[in-house]
């Protein structure tokens, strides 16, 4: 959902949902670590340096902290007047959050002290904009992602979708890259990686096995205390006196173990291709499934809380409405980032007649067909990698009544957030309005969820018998505060704060009338340099940080243009999902840059490839599906009035 911060210590708090192990694993995330605080000095030549410029590098996060309000300080002085200050909280604010010198929550503080010290906006005014009704929204949406998380919910729908696509390499790849997605989709896309990185490893080496496993050979013995991915037939056959896959130890369906360093390096080329490929998929995956719905990711929010406090309610962008617009172009992205994945990958010889045989980002391919294995057919590969999805399905137990629970709740919260004012027919939100003034919002359906959550048990018949524990309900508060992202709803309430400060100052109309020369663009391509820019931004910086600077600057571009403002924003808003290239764009790259085997470079060839398809998939479905649903190309009435939130 948000976008990952370079301050010490994230990376250590993103990869303990691996629990990474082996000399190759620490090796990355030592890397990680230190390419994030010195990657301007190259390392060699950072060891030689004299003691006194190693300090000052290891150090620049002070640096910039201190010295960037110095710089910034002429600004103010020379221009002294509203939009001049107002112009150097947001130029301060915008570099710390770039160069991520300050914890992002810490950053978006400032606007709420600085604005009133420049006499820009009252601290009154400038304080409720950092807990609107979309913050709201968005904090009991994560609340509802960490109820599905807290049941293990996500990973029976994981498992039971690559069941149902099926085992071969090439549908393998389609069930990752479908099931993270979806998962996206509901909750946080660090989450959703975090869960299929294991699974992806668990058949990634028992497709290895299977592949040069004799035929008559017996399975080697599974030693008991040692964690080691088998197949349901080899488990069995160690414990004869088991009947089922559930009451196999749980030691042995240990899918949480990360292939240590000597296993990476003997693994055959085409099998490490085939891992990383599908780790780089699963996380492109990722980032794009929170498109899909107006809560999956910050800057959706952030896009809405925007619209509602600068032009009201009546924009006709909702929760029905975005999913309408953004589900196709979350397919469509889906997929032929999928097709692009797997020709990258496979061996597509005999069916494309040689095209693909130069590929992009990658110097291996996987041959698929039956002739590659050495003594194992693709039916028995296929059949072992079914057992070891089973074996894992299987030790989830049967659903209980808490995964029904929590489920049957986020359900009827998504469709009352859909049908509140879904536009083309009455919703249920009109019948609480009072003289016309809409009186709910989507935090309204949210917040009774929420509450339902910590009110219904998630175990009846202990309630009935008298067992029942105050704290059992389907969530728990000390499961919230460990894992809830506190820093999500200051972030955005920093960005309503500069929004805030931008339009009562007149800076965001300043801004507007010096980029006037974009006027003489067809509107289609200042559209996509938007969206361009908004990717190679998000690729540096937070995506947060991204939409929350630019939204109150395209606001007064779409007034230039003589647009729909919304024609602007949304593929902007899209496109700050678009962060495939480097680890340090998004958790997702980050999780699976420090379990894979690949280079930077590579992940950023491939990155750019996926840029450049989704870019194009945005850009149609715009100017298509878009332009007929919100009439882009025609300036709404609700554009040219403006709302003091």
């Amino acid at each position: 959902m948000t976008h990952m911060s370079n301050e010490p210590g994230v990376v250590d708090s993103l990869l303990q949902h691996q629990d990474l192990s082996g000399g190759e694993s620490q090796k990355r995330k030592e890397d990680f670590k230190y390419s994030e605080q010195v990657s301007p000095v190259d390392k060699h030549q950072f060891n030689k340096s004299p003691v006194k410029w190693r300090l000052v590098v290891a150090q620049w996060r002070l640096a910039v902290v201190l010295l960037t309000p110095l710089l910034l300080l002429p600004l103010p002085l020379v221009v002294a007047t509203p939009e001049g200050r107002a112009g150097y909280v947001m130029a301060l604010t915008s570099i710390y959050w770039m160069t991520e010198a300050l914890p992002l929550a810490i950053t978006a503080l400032i606007p709420a002290g600085l604005l009133p010290l420049m006499s820009v906006v009252s601290s009154k005014d400038i304080c409720m904009v950092y807990l609107t009704h979309s913050n709201m929204t968005l904090f009991c949406g994560i609340i509802m992602a960490l109820a599905v998380e807290h049941c293990h919910a996500h990973e029976r729908i994981a498992l039971w979708v690559i069941l149902k696509i099926g085992h071969s390499p090439r549908r393998l790849m389609v069930g990752f890259i479908a099931t993270t997605m979806l998962l996206s989709m509901w909750i946080s896309n660090t989450a959703s990686t975090a869960l299929m990185i294991p699974i992806v490893d668990a058949i990634i080496i028992e497709l290895k096995k299977s592949s040069t496993r004799l035929p008559n050979k017996p399975p080697k013995p599974l030693k008991v205390g040692m964690p080691e991915v088998a197949s349901t037939v080899e488990l069995q056959e160690h414990f004869p006196s088991v009947q089922s896959a559930d009451d196999l130890p749980a030691v042995c369906i240990d899918m949480e173990r990360r292939p240590s360093h000597v296993e990476i390096e003997a693994m055959p080329a085409e099998y490490s291709q085939l891992r990383n490929t599908c780790l780089l998929a699963t996380a492109a995956a990722a980032n794009i499934g929170g498109i899909g719905t107006l809560t999956g990711t910050v800057p959706n929010i952030v896009l809405s809380g925007f619209l509602n406090n600068v032009y009201g309610s009546k924009t006709g962008l909702n929760y029905a409405t975005w999913m309408l617009f953004a589900v196709p172009t979350m397919l469509l992205s889906t997929f032929f980032v999928g097709v692009a994945m797997i020709l990258n990958t496979f061996d597509l010889k005999k069916s494309v007649r040689g095209m693909f045989r130069k590929r992009w980002g990658s110097r291996h391919s996987y041959n698929t067909s039956d002739d590659c294995m050495t003594t194992s057919s693709s039916d028995a590969r296929n059949a072992a990698v079914r057992d070891i999805l089973e074996l894992r399905y299987n030790a989830l137990g049967r659903v209980s009544f808490h995964e029904k629970a929590v489920i049957s709740v986020f359900a009827a919260l998504i469709v009352m957030w859909f049908m509140r004012a879904p536009e083309f027919i009455p919703g249920w939100g009109q019948f609480f309005d009072v003289d016309g003034v809409p009186m709910v919002s989507g935090a309204t359906p949210a917040l009774v969820a929420v509450v339902l959550l910590f009110v219904i048990p998630a175990d009846p018949p202990a309630l009935l018998s008298g067992k029942h524990n105050p704290n059992g309900g389907l969530l728990t508060w000390k499961a919230v505060q460990e894992r809830l992202p506190w820093q999500v709803p200051l972030i955005m309430g920093g960005g309503f704060a500069l929004a805030k400060g931008a339009q009562a100052s007149g800076l965001s109309t300043c801004i507007g009338n010096s980029m006037k020369i974009i006027a003489h663009l067809p509107s289609s391509m200042a559209v996509f340099l938007v969206a361009f820019m908004t990717t190679l931004m998000t690729t540096l910086m937070s995506n947060t940080a991204v939409i929350a600077i630019l939204l109150p600057i395209l606001k007064e571009v779409a007034a230039i243009l003589d647009v729909n403002p919304l024609y602007l924003m949304i593929p902007a808003t899209l496109s700050s999902s678009f962060a495939f290239m480097l680890p340090v764009a998004t958790p997702p790259n980050a999780l699976v840059y420090a379990a894979g085997s690949f280079k930077t470079s590579e992940m950023a060839r491939i990155g750019f490839v996926l840029n450049v398809i989704c870019m194009v998939v945005l850009m149609l479905i715009t100017n298509t599906l878009g332009d007929l649903m919100f009439d882009f190309l025609t300036v709404p009435v609700w554009a040219n009035a403006t709302i003091v939130p």
